[in-house]
């Protein structure tokens, strides 16, 4: 009778046990500080020889594109990955122009000459503009702004709704209120000895400017005084989440103070000859790139292929297993992280997440080690939890005079949409819950009837205006949508014609039903279309006025009876847009 043969355990390899294990975030600032020579030599070469050309960068026309020496040739993406985003999504490939012989790598090139003036001023209103808001949506609105403002001096002195006027569109209103505060500021306070207006040139002074946070500080303090200070975005943090492995999400303590910390890493074995404001720019590139969301990380164009730790942590779990190591074993030991970002709460442990994910791509779905590679690198950073959109039902009343003025209202200085005009409305609120089995989402709101939503609108445009000057108006089907970052707004259209031309009241007292608000405007106003665009108006209000140039399409509906309508998909037209 033969011995049975007992193989000893496979040995977990030391790189991965180390990440595994790792108890502090020192193992992420290490990792980075360790490869901050190579991250930032690698970077600023490539950057300086492929980044993309754009106004603010004093780059002449045409803006977004490529000067030929960047390409992306995708092949090691998951063939299945890539059929099933390609119907709903642009290949990362679109970012650039056609391949381009690859410039020499040795000397390194130096930046174009600039066309365009750069300035602090510049790179303030650039980086305002670029939060939260796609590259080339800015474009336009940078070169119209700079246009029409092109010193802080011309900003501070402007009016508010010259402002908004000029920011009409973008989106995020806020910033647009920011920009004009900071520019009033520095001009009252930020002088030399002679009384002439200097930009703040510290991150301290800057962050004393209302509207300018670590990011924009960083930002403008690197590029334009050449301070070694990180400029940290949501783009940096997923390419240093990528780099150093850190399994967590960017709303959670990794996007917080520990972002600072790590950013502050890159500079530790950073050459001399590296400008700050380069390595910060080129950083802010990769991430908008190579390193975007579906960035492969196995890229052969890609400047940080080596580095990142995401394919080398997946290449250790790949051949370990292969290997026939034990799944659990490396469960084990992930339990055991102690990592104050990985696993910010007891019940939260990013590292087993991002491994369980590894080992699915590996056990059971058979992928190739490419394939493995990126599908962890795009699992970092890790998704945040998701919050559903507040849905709300509007009833807008588009009152038309005979002078081709518009009833509109102004909306206050803080919350949603602050200072822009719009068409007056109430608002019916709609809750979202789960239906019975749990799966999905259900609309519900109180039973109110479209007869007693028009007496309440009634009664309200009628304090403005005078109740005679009320007349029918015609409801417009189906409903416009309109999708902010976490509300989804319904609108149902109503419009009709009055004979007036002044306003009564701009305070009203409305008799209203339960689930039912009025929204609190600053003033109202009669509005020529030249007067909104004069003063700015809002995404939504250009669909409404779209919709009014084509004729609208709608049906006389009865002023009572039925009860409200409830948002259906079929029903809208839905088109969205952050603000």
């Amino acid at each position: 009778m033969s011995a049975l043969k007992i193989l000893p355990p496979i040995a977990i390899p030391p790189r991965l046990s180390a990440f595994l294990s790792h108890q502090s975030v020192s193992y992420h600032v290490d990792s980075l500080e360790s490869s901050s020579e190579t991250i930032s030599q690698s970077l600023s070469t490539w950057y300086l020889a492929s980044r993309r050309k754009l106004p603010w960068r004093g780059d002449p026309e045409p803006f977004d594109g490529w000067n030929g020496s960047g390409t992306l040739d995708g092949s090691a993406l998951n063939s299945d990955s890539k059929k099933k985003k390609a119907s709903s999504q642009k290949s990362i490939s679109s970012f650039f122009t056609p391949a381009a012989p690859k410039p020499s790598p040795a000397p390194p090139p130096t930046p174009r000459a600039a066309a365009m003036m750069i300035t602090p001023y510049h790179v303030w209103i650039s980086e305002i503009m670029l939060q939260q808001t796609r590259v080339a949506a800015v474009i336009p609105f940078y070169t119209k702004w700079i246009a029409r403002f092109p010193t802080v001096s011309h900003l501070a002195s402007a009016s508010e709704e010259d402002v908004n006027a000029h920011w009409a569109g973008l989106g995020f209103y806020r910033r647009a209120k920011h920009l004009h505060n900071g520019s009033k500021y520095i001009i009252e306070n930020c002088k030399d000895d002679d009384g002439e207006v200097v930009f703040p040139n510290t991150v301290e002074g800057l962050l004393k400017v209302p509207g300018i946070g670590p990011y924009t500080a960083g930002a403008i303090s690197s590029i334009c005084f050449k301070i070694r200070t990180p400029a940290v975005d949501g783009n940096v943090l997923r390419v240093w989440s990528r780099c150093t492995t850190v399994c967590a999400n960017v709303k959670g303590k990794y996007g917080g103070p520990w972002s600072q910390v790590l950013g502050q890493g890159i500079y530790k074995n950073c050459p001399e000859a590296v400008e700050p404001g380069i390595l910060n720019q080129a950083i802010m590139e990769l991430g908008a790139t190579y390193c975007q969301n579906q960035g492969s990380g196995i890229d052969s164009s890609d400047p940080l292929k080596e580095v990142y730790g995401t394919t080398k942590i997946a290449k250790d779990v790949f051949t370990y297993l292969k290997s026939n190591g034990s799944a659990q074993s490396l469960r084990d030991l992930a339990s055991t992280c102690k990592c104050e970002i990985c696993c910010e709460s007891p019940d939260s442990n990013g590292v087993l997440a991002f491994l369980d994910l590894i080992i699915d791509a590996v056990e059971k779905n058979d992928n190739s080690l490419d394939d493995v590679k990126s599908i962890a690198h795009r699992a970092l950073p890790l998704e945040p939890p998701k919050k559903g959109k507040r849905d709300e039902i509007h009833h807008v009343a588009v009152l038309e005079n005979e002078k081709g003025e518009f009833l509109m209202g102004k909306r206050e200085e803080d919350g949603l949409l602050a200072g822009q005009w719009e068409f007056p409305s109430i608002c019916v609120k709609v809750l979202l819950a789960k239906d019975g089995g749990g799966k999905g989402k259900v609309f519900t709101q109180d039973k109110i009837s479209d007869g007693e939503i028009t007496e309440i609108l009634n009664s309200y445009l009628g304090g403005l205006i005078g109740k005679e000057q009320v007349q029918p108006r015609k409801k417009l089907d189906p409903p416009l949508v309109h999708i902010f970052t976490h509300i989804r707004h319904f609108m149902n259209l109503e419009v009709g014609k009055t004979d007036a031309t002044e306003i009564m009241k701009s305070e009203v007292d409305v008799d209203v039903l339960d689930g039912v608000t009025i929204h609190p405007y600053e003033s109202y106003e009669f509005l020529s279309r030249d007067d909104m665009k004069a003063r700015g108006v809002t995404s939504a209000i250009k669909k409404v006025s779209k919709l009014l140039d084509k004729g609208g399409k709608g049906k006389r509906k009865n002023e009572g009876g039925g009860d409200s309508p409830t948002p259906t998909k079929k029903k809208v037209v839905n088109k969205e847009e952050e603000v």
